[in-house]
């Protein structure tokens, strides 16, 4: 008996979390690597800043500047970008009440 309740607990776990599973693990990595790709460019920035204050071609005051401009740049593109996700989100939950008959029909309903 106790065989056959793990065989079947392991066959709905094969036929339905593993597939989300494996989906979520690609997402995370293709997350990651895209969240990786600002920070490279910001750290390559701040390295070709650095040498040339060491070299004595730029002053200390450019690379605060710099840096500084760099994280409200990053931080302004994160927002950006998120503010553009949540809108998409949302009207994605309003379709989902439109076509459950939940929500109004109207397209400028603002209760929506």
């Amino acid at each position: 008996m106790e065989a056959m309740l793990i065989q079947k607990y392991r066959s709905l776990w094969n036929e339905l979390f593993q597939p989300k599973r494996t989906m979520v693990r690609k997402r995370s990595l293709a997350s990651c690597l895209w969240e990786l790709l600002p920070e490279a460019v910001i750290l390559g920035v701040t390295m070709d800043i650095s040498l040339k204050v060491l070299a004595g071609t730029s002053a200390i005051g450019d690379y605060v500047f710099y840096t500084g401009m760099l994280g409200q740049l990053n931080s302004a593109v994160f927002l950006l970008f998120h503010s553009i996700i949540s809108i998409y989100d949302d009207r994605l939950k309003i379709e989902n009440m439109r076509k459950s008959g939940k929500g109004c029909t109207s397209k400028r309903c603002a209760d929506c």
